[in-house]
């Protein structure tokens, strides 16, 4: 198998964040491979993979209470409150993976 040049996410960097592992990580969910074979094909360290996710996949999940409300065209739209005070509005119609992206951004320590 033929090894492709470490991805933007991974390269120059030698510890990951979590939102970077959780980048390659839904990377490696959609390829559906195995993650050793994602591992070989991404030029990356098993072992690192193997820690993130048990990482990822073991915090808790913390619920915050959400308010639906109407916007002026009748469309739902959602707001976030963060611990920190900050709050998000997303609109109905948003991409969601680049919330959970901007989420683990925020939220990261």
């Amino acid at each position: 198998m033929t090894r492709r040049p470490r991805s933007e996410v991974t390269s120059g960097r030698q510890r990951w964040r979590a939102v970077d592992a959780q980048a390659v990580l839904e990377r490696w969910r959609r390829s559906e491979l195995s993650l050793a074979a994602f591992a070989d094909q991404e030029g990356l360290q098993l072992q690192r993979l193997a820690v993130w996710r048990r990482r990822l996949d073991a915090e808790p999940l913390a619920f915050r209470e959400i308010a639906v409300r109407s916007t002026a065209a009748g469309e739902a739209s959602l707001e976030l409150r963060f611990p920190s005070g900050l709050s998000l509005r997303v609109g109905a119609h948003f991409d969601a993976d680049a919330l959970r992206r901007l989420v683990a951004v925020l939220t990261e320590s």
